[in-house]
């Protein structure tokens, strides 16, 4: 049972959330979903722990909606849980990533510097963790406004950038 205007609210975030995962796998299907069917270079353990920390979190966003789409709140309550310890680990991976990447020297383009480029990683790492960390698990509506928001953030922020995650330097 939902209120008036919650429904047509549900839909758009689970289109959304949706239309986010198309593009997040569009945009990592030669370099990490699909990658054995085309040769790009070698991702380290690091890479491939983060791609499957974030696959996670986005399958989790899309469970969680529709969850709640059909009324399982209460099965949504529980994996809130495993959302908060995906929330850390996407946490620790990302900002390890993001300096190994810069480390290793790689930049998503040509006269970007890998130390600017970490600027980027590490102040979406800093949005996600205040979107996420401020969402109380009792406040339906701070999840909506915030949570989900933090889950679509951390997606087109950090993975939106075209960095060279692989083991080899650009």
């Amino acid at each position: 049972p939902t209120s008036g205007g919650a429904a047509p609210e549900r839909r758009l975030w689970a289109w959304a959330a949706s239309a986010a995962a198309l593009v997040i796998f569009g945009g990592f299907a030669q370099t990490f979903y699909l990658k054995a069917f085309f040769e790009t270079p070698v991702l380290s353990p690091l890479v491939r722990a983060h791609g499957v920390a974030m696959s996670l979190w986005f399958i989790l966003l899309l469970v969680q909606l529709r969850l709640v789409a059909i009324g399982r709140t209460d099965l949504h309550r529980r994996l809130g849980a495993v959302g908060a310890i995906l929330f850390v680990t996407i946490l620790v991976f990302g900002v390890a990533t993001a300096i190994d990447a810069a480390r290793r020297g790689a930049s998503p383009a040509p006269g970007v510097t890998p130390l600017m480029f970490l600027a980027v990683p590490l102040a979406d790492m800093l949005v996600f963790g205040v979107l996420i960390g401020a969402v109380s698990p009792q406040d339906a509506a701070a999840q909506t406004l915030w949570g989900d928001r933090g889950y679509i953030n951390i997606n087109f922020g950090v993975e939106s950038g075209n960095s060279d995650m692989s083991d080899t330097k650009t």
